[in-house]
């Protein structure tokens, strides 16, 4: 004869969490806050902010279906901004020209620090100075 087949209960400690309102909240504003940030680096400030766990994929849901994704980071420099430039300018002005120091920097290599991939809503480009 054959046998009966049952679903089997899910242990407490390793049952599916859903994440809560709160913790969706603090997702979306720190993606908001930091365009840049990784999953890892969400579900770390989320641990520690908040003492909750959760996955990176869990993480990656709520995002989605929050209307966010992944995309290509475009970064403007600062220098690009106008009144920035303009407010550089009077800063240096007082000095002359024997105080100041220029460092050249050909020899470092920024991209290593710079992300290339970040969140935001559909639809929008995903900028950061």
């Amino acid at each position: 004869t054959t046998g009966t087949v049952s679903k089997l209960p899910y242990p407490a400690e390793s049952a599916f969490r859903i994440i809560t309102e709160p913790v969706k909240l603090f997702i979306f504003h720190l993606v908001l806050q930091k365009p840049g940030i990784l999953l890892r680096e969400i579900t770390s400030e989320i641990s520690q902010t908040l003492g909750v766990t959760v996955s990176e994929s869990a993480v990656y849901k709520v995002l989605s279906k929050g209307g966010f994704t992944r995309q290509k980071l475009t970064i403007y420099a600062l220098q690009r901004d106008d009144v920035l430039r303009e407010q550089f300018k009077d800063d240096v002005s007082v000095y002359t020209k024997e105080v100041i120091v220029f460092v050249d920097e050909t020899g470092t290599n920024a991209k290593d620090a710079v992300r290339t991939h970040g969140y935001s809503l559909k639809g929008r480009a995903l900028k950061a100075q």
